[in-house]
């Protein structure tokens, strides 16, 4: 028995009804909505004093936040997840990789759409396109265009064979990482380098049976890499959430 099983409700908390002598009293929505000094804590009064013990303090995170977006620069690259420089792959942020990192035949399409179409048009589909996936997406995404580089760039590939590319590479890319990272994570980067081909107009192979087979490779090699099974959420746990998270914020009552 662990700590938390141990633990036993005094009196004063316990229900009539037995079957229910464990829950805890309802908190009315009034409370949960009120504001506090702090934005990120509610009312202490409404914790039982005899529970205080097992919350840990959570310190605001108002300070880690950034409070405007458009302050947010590009890092340099963290060990592993550096690149060839190239003027068709330029340093940006994660979230901007897949809209921002081209290759010769995408400027070759670019150039022989500016030949019919208004660059006015071209510019309102691409802002269409570009908030088509959420930052959340761009950012998990942009590993794919990454990976499937690096992959080429240790295999000496051609920048005008990397999009598109033939199944076989995209297979042979797969094949490289296979065993080496979790199948979930390869098909994240497949789908970020899918998103990187259609951005820029090209052709993505989704019926290559050299793909398909790769990646049911990939899933069966990759489970050694599945993240272990997590403990059951407790009671303590709960109640972090409840004193650390501030209801009437849409973002925390979306946690």
């Amino acid at each position: 028995m662990n700590h938390y099983e141990s633990i036993r409700l005094p009196p004063e908390f316990a229900l009539a009804d037995s079957s229910a002598s464990k829950v805890l009293p309802r908190v009315p929505t009034a409370h949960l909505l009120q504001d506090t000094p702090n934005s990120l804590e509610l009312t202490t009064h409404l914790i039982p004093t005899f529970l205080s013990p097992l919350i840990p303090h959570i310190p605001s995170t108002s300070s880690i936040v950034p409070k405007n977006k458009h302050d947010l620069i590009p890092r340099e690259p963290l060990p592993g997840r550096d690149y060839r420089p190239s003027e068709l792959r330029k340093h940006s942020l994660t979230t901007k990789r897949i809209h921002t990192w081209t290759s010769p035949w995408a400027i070759a399409r670019q150039q022989h759409l500016s030949k019919s179409l208004l660059q006015a048009v071209i510019d309102d589909a691409h802002n269409a396109m570009q908030k088509s996936l959420a930052p959340n997406t761009l950012s998990s995404y942009a590993a794919g265009p990454l990976r499937f580089n690096q992959y080429c760039d240790s295999m000496d590939i051609p920048e005008e064979e990397r999009m598109p590319a033939h199944p076989m590479l995209i297979a042979g890319f797969v094949g490289h990482n296979m065993g080496k990272v979790s199948g979930s994570c390869i098909k994240n980067w497949l789908s970020g380098l899918r998103a990187w081909f259609e951005y820029s107009g090209a052709r993505w192979p989704s019926d290559s049976p050299e793909i398909k087979m790769a990646r049911k490779a990939a899933k069966k090699e990759g489970t050694a890499h599945k993240c272990p099974t997590r403990h059951p959420i407790t009671l303590a746990h709960l109640l972090a959430l409840f004193r650390a998270l501030n209801s009437s914020n849409p973002f925390h009552s979306a946690i």
